[in-house]
């Protein structure tokens, strides 16, 4: 990572309240249990920033293997995703109680440590490793990269730069301090976790929603361990003011697809889109609105 973008991320953790002095209240954490499938964060807050809109962590017990994955709306030009995680839940630790970064921009990511008194590139292990599904992105990771911990505080932030390297917005998820994740105790647990289903931002054809046209949406449906979800149940009622619309559906190779015609009449109304997906593991839903044109 280059020094000027260590310097507005170290910055921005601290501007944000997440420094060590911030960080000890209770009630400014989220707790989320082991294998919790999802993390939300508001949309449209970005600033100009990738918009970070969900965060999904998931761990297998058996390998030590460990995923996070974040899922954003919109993207900069030059924009940057980092992931801070205090691997032994000290303020008093790491820099403001921060110890490992993993980082995504366009053009790299990375994973780097801190070492006391500056952040250092981490030697890449056979466990490491970063992939992109649509408009996730996830790194992969083991307990023992991080230090053996068996649970981690973590948040997000969504940076944008100008040419200066000045930071010209930011996202922060959450809010205010950190989210809780416990590692799994067993492999049982872990691989349930796995197969939870997430539902990631939808994609729609054509890009507005016009009465009386053809409109399709799909949402890509992920494990918790960010790899596609291959089978599941899928219901959806896309409406119009609580009316159901005669739709297709159509659910395979992480993929949650629906299609219909919008009546005439919902013209200057809001199109609502539910889509449920149900495994053996869990269930998820996301909802997504259209104003019709």
């Amino acid at each position: 990572m280059k020094a000027w973008r260590t310097i507005a991320i170290t910055v921005t953790l601290v501007a944000l309240g997440l420094g060590a002095g911030l960080t000890t209240g209770a009630a400014a954490q989220l707790a989320g249990a082991a294998g919790s499938p999802a993390f939300t964060d508001p949309t449209a807050d970005s600033n100009g920033a990738p918009d970070i809109t969900s965060v999904v962590i998931s761990d297998d017990a058996s390998t030590g293997g460990i995923t996070v994955g974040v899922t954003t709306g919109s993207w900069p030009d030059d924009g940057e995703l980092v992931v801070g995680l205090d691997a032994d839940r000290k303020a008093s630790t790491g820099d403001g109680g921060i110890d490992y970064l993993l980082s995504y921009s366009r053009l790299y990511w990375d994973m780097e440590k801190w070492d006391g008194g500056a952040w250092k590139q981490m030697p890449l292990s056979p466990s490491m490793g970063f992939a992109q599904s649509g408009p996730m992105v996830m790194w992969h990771f083991s307990k023992a990269d991080i230090g053996g911990s068996t649970g981690f505080r973590f948040m997000v932030v969504g940076l944008a730069y100008d040419a200066d390297g000045e930071v010209t917005g930011r996202d922060a998820a959450p809010d205010a301090g950190f989210w809780l994740y416990d590692l799994s105790a067993s492999s049982t647990s872990a691989t349930t976790a796995s197969l939870r289903p997430f539902l990631g931002t939808p994609l729609v054809s054509p890009t507005k929603a016009v009465a009386g046209r053809q409109f399709t949406v799909t949402f890509p449906v992920m494990r918790g361990d960010g790899k596609p979800l291959a089978t599941g149940a899928m219901i959806c009622d896309p409406s119009v003011n609580g009316k159901v619309i005669p739709h297709s559906e159509h659910f395979a190779n992480g993929k949650a697809t629906l299609s219909f015609v919008i009546p005439k009449s919902a013209k200057g109304k809001t199109l609502r889109v539910k889509v449920t997906i149900k495994n053996s593991a869990a269930s998820a839903t996301r909802i997504a609105n259209y104003r019709v044109s």
